[in-house]
């Protein structure tokens, strides 16, 4: 019977042993979770500050694009609206001159019809 009892002490010793090293292995692997736990959640967090960054910069990158192209839009209009300006002017400018050579002709036109006059004028008194 001694030998039960000292059976059976082993058996219990050894069982008590295996629960107090399964209950050091699951402390250890809850341990180990939460450690992994925590690092999924810093980098969720690091990820989610990283996105926010970068929607930051593509709204800053866009808006400065908005800006250059409404700066290069109005460029352009002061751009087609100088070249109107002066493109008119140019017509203007072209148009009176036009005028002057028109009225310049006329009076050519005019001094060379008074000149035939006069010569035959002076042909008829010399004769």
């Amino acid at each position: 019977m001694a030998d039960i009892d000292a059976f059976g002490r082993q058996l219990w010793e050894e069982a008590k042993k295996s629960l107090t090293e399964h209950k050091e292995e699951s402390r250890r692997v809850y341990e180990e979770k939460e450690a992994l736990s925590d690092r999924f959640h810093a980098m969720e967090r690091e990820m989610e500050n990283l996105l926010r960054q970068k929607e930051r910069e593509f709204q800053e990158a866009l808006f400065e694009k908005d800006l250059l192209i409404e700066e290069l839009t109005q460029k352009t209009q002061n751009v087609e609206a100088k070249a109107e300006q002066d493109s008119a002017r140019l017509v203007e400018d072209g148009e009176s001159k036009y005028k002057d050579l028109e009225n310049n002709i006329f009076d050519l036109q005019m001094e060379n019809i008074q000149l035939k006059s006069e010569i035959e004028k002076l042909r008829s008194i010399s004769e």
